[in-house]
């Protein structure tokens, strides 16, 4: 019976091809596709259709029928030269030597596709058996125009020695790690060390199995640029399109973490200069390649669609479109929309000039000193804005804020916590202030000594960036001094977060006590008088105000009264409990005190 499913599955109609879209999180649009096979029924799974091919010894032929499927429908999806599509290949089938007369460079081409738009994506399913092998196929696909793709990266047999192996051009994160990745810690530490190791080694990240906003907002945040999973599309047989519902959630979120970034809000309109902008049909190629020869200063321009950014033409591209054998006579006579760059960076004018630099450096080699098109809140030219600008002041910005940063923290100090209450505010929308201090600490410091104090106070900014980090770009932790630190939280705080901190402070602070200290429950310490007396351990306080039981225009030092007072509270709760624990302001103007212990 198995044989003759696999042998109705090894035929034309056997087989049918889905794609699922990756996006760009940078535009929130597709940028490509993942080409996907299912079986007919009863073999619909593609994990049983290929576990069954396997175990028969038809995975070549299998495969080899899902590519011709995948490439049959290329022209379907493929509209635009910037689009990618991803064909799965395990890497038995990628190392056997028919391989590479069964998918080239000449038959993809056939299809009326660039060789570079391809992306072989080796899939984890099986080990690989040669690496040797595996690094000088993956150089003889490059050397064709293919990109690589490892799938599934810590899944499966896709490891390091894999990714030290062909240095791909693409690495996805497997979903069991994108999976509730805003409420894991230790995942996100995990996908942001494999940013920076995808940068170190210019290859790019994609998320894959992304559910849900939350999701999504911690990998923007992590870094992330390329996502693909059910909160845009599931795999499906009709090309996709983000919706305006969808784009409108990525720019909500963008606008979060630009908000976040503590910047000022016109630090990027400061710096935006009008370039020249042409209509899509104003001039010929010939006619802007006089412009340029006779205009020494005209460095870039701007292709316009009506008042809507289409291109972006650059003197260095330009050029080496035009010139060379046939480029002039190639281009001449058509208008200056065909040689612009279509995949050009374009941010909205209240973008922070850090996060613009974030943005910039993530394109492609050849694109990453680009100008960069600023639009309005309706997409319509505003102007550009030039690396190198955009590098100078980000070093400004940089100095200014390592001036006021905690040197033992590195968190932000003063200065930046009453710009976050300031912006906080001037909105309409709720936030809550989190005043957090250690109880005990002058006595702790006094015993055990400065060294000793300072790691304590560095565990608890480590404990509060952690335990808030669920909170994405919507909280903003600063360090008042000393033991002192304040959170800002727009929109809702969970309880539960406030919780974990108080738990995971009291479960890491045990390294910071003498053995003997901890097991009998206390410390020596002498007090102002000179007298010895039995300190309990150091307990975490944490005093929540919420904007919305406060009042309108509420003074800084009606809020630092109320604070005291929360904070005072607390203390109490802590000390007759041993426990780190919070108290929230309930009511209008602190008449009721609400709180929880960890």
């Amino acid at each position: 019976m198995a044989v003759m499913l696999m042998d109705d599955a090894i035929c034309c109609e056997g087989v049918r091809t889905v794609f699922q879209p990756v996006v760009d999180l940078f535009g929130g649009q597709v940028w490509g596709y993942e080409f996907l096979s299912r079986g007919r029924p009863p073999v619909e799974s593609a994990c049983e259709l290929f576990d069954r091919a396997e175990r028969m010894g038809v995975l070549w032929e299998l495969e080899e029928l899902c590519r011709d499927s995948a490439l049959k429908t290329l022209s379907t999806v493929i509209d635009s030269e910037d689009r990618r599509v991803f064909i799965n290949v395990t890497p038995s089938v990628f190392l056997n030597g028919k391989f590479p007369s069964s998918f080239n460079r000449s038959i993809v081409e056939q299809m009326g596709v660039r060789s570079s738009q391809v992306v072989i994506e080796l899939t984890e399913r099986q080990e690989v058996s040669d690496y040797g092998l595996l690094s000088r196929r993956v150089e003889e696909m490059k050397e064709q125009g293919f990109r690589i793709a490892i799938d599934d990266l810590g899944a499966g047999h896709s490891g390091l020695i894999m990714l030290a192996s062909c240095i791909p051009d693409y690495i996805k994160l497997d979903m069991a790690l994108i999976r509730d990745i805003h409420e894991e810690p230790r995942k996100q530490h995990i996908v942001r060390s494999m940013v920076g190791l995808a940068s170190q080694v210019e290859s790019r990240i994609i998320a894959e199995g992304v559910e849900t906003r939350q999701e999504l907002e911690t990998l923007m945040r992590l870094g992330i640029r390329f996502v693909q999973g059910y909160l845009f599309a599931k795999p499906s047989c009709e090309p996709f399109e983000v919706s305006h519902s969808q784009r409108d959630m990525v720019q909500s979120i963008w606008d979060d973490l630009q908000a976040s970034e503590g910047e000022a809000p016109d630090g990027l309109l400061s710096m935006t200069t009008r370039a020249r902008a042409m209509q899509r049909d104003e001039i010929s190629c010939k006619d802007l390649w006089y412009v340029m020869k006779n205009t020494p200063e005209f460095d870039h321009g701007v292709v316009l669609d009506g008042k809507t950014p289409v291109g972006l033409v650059t003197r260095n591209d330009f050029a080496s479109k035009m010139g060379g054998a046939y480029g002039f006579h190639l281009f001449q006579n058509r208008p200056v929309e065909a040689a612009a760059k279509k995949n050009f960076l374009s941010v909205g004018h209240s973008c922070s000039v850090r996060h613009l630099s974030k943005l910039a450096m993530e394109r492609c080699p050849d694109a990453i000193y680009d100008p960069v098109v600023v639009v309005d809140t309706r997409g319509h030219y505003m102007g550009t804005v030039t690396m190198k600008q955009v590098i100078a002041r980000s070093a400004e910005i940089e100095v200014r804020q390592a001036l006021t940063c905690n040197p033992l923290s590195g968190l932000p100090g003063n200065q930046e916590i009453q710009r976050w209450i300031s912006r906080c505010k001037g909105c309409d929308s709720s936030f809550a202030l989190i005043y957090a201090d250690l109880d005990r600490f002058k006595e702790y410091n006094d015993t055990y000594g400065f060294i000793d104090g300072d790691g304590l106070i560095k565990l608890t900014a480590s404990v509060l960036q952690e335990g808030f980090s669920e909170l994405g770009s919507r909280v903003s932790l600063g360090h008042v001094g000393g033991d002192d630190f304040v959170a800002v939280v727009t929109g809702n705080l969970p309880e539960g977060c406030l919780d974990s901190v108080c738990r995971e402070f009291d479960r890491r602070k045990r390294d910071f006590f003498h053995q003997e200290d901890w097991e009998r429950g206390f410390f020596s310490s002498v007090s102002r008088k000179g007298e010895v007396c039995k300190v309990s351990p150091v307990t975490l306080s944490l005093a929540v105000i919420e904007k919305d039981n406060l009042g309108k225009d509420l003074h800084p030092a009606k809020i630092s009264e109320i604070a005291a007072c929360l904070k005072h509270r607390a203390k109490q709760l802590t000390y007759e409990t041993g426990r780190s624990g919070w108290v929230q302001e309930r009511r209008f103007h602190g008449d009721s005190l609400g709180g929880g212990l960890s």
